[in-house]
């Protein structure tokens, strides 16, 4: 998983000092279900929640900082909101963990093969 609350400087990075962050749709991270949006920052109304894929705009710069947790202000349709920062991927970041399966499924594949080339010739004295 890569989200934009994974390290201090991502927020800056992806959000805060990029121009296009007010254009980008943003993407709910995979293994993500039904994360709360809250209504502002008491934290006790949900306005809706989230899934993995799930497209978001961030509304403002700035995030809030709630105790120990980072949160975004954003728009989902036409629902406003608070969304902890560890909710969102990273923009470009498409294949979370499907990119990690693609690389295990190659890798397993390219086992496969060195295992059958060496056993080449085994058994044939």
């Amino acid at each position: 998983m890569a989200t934009i609350g994974d390290k201090p400087s991502d927020w800056d990075k992806y959000v805060k000092n990029n121009p296009q962050s007010g254009t980008i749709d943003y993407i709910v991270e995979n293994n993500k279900v039904d994360i709360p949006v809250y209504k502002n920052m008491s934290l006790k109304e949900v306005v809706m929640t989230v899934s993995a894929g799930q497209k978001l705009k961030i509304t403002t710069n700035n995030f809030t900082q709630i105790g120990k947790s980072k949160y975004a202000n954003v728009r989902i349709g036409s629902q406003s909101g608070l969304l902890r920062i560890t909710t969102i991927r990273k923009p470009g970041m498409r294949g979370g963990a499907d990119a990690e399966q693609r690389t295990l499924d190659f890798t397993v594949d390219q086992l496969r093969k060195l295992e059958e080339v060496a056993n080449i010739g085994r058994g044939n004295s």
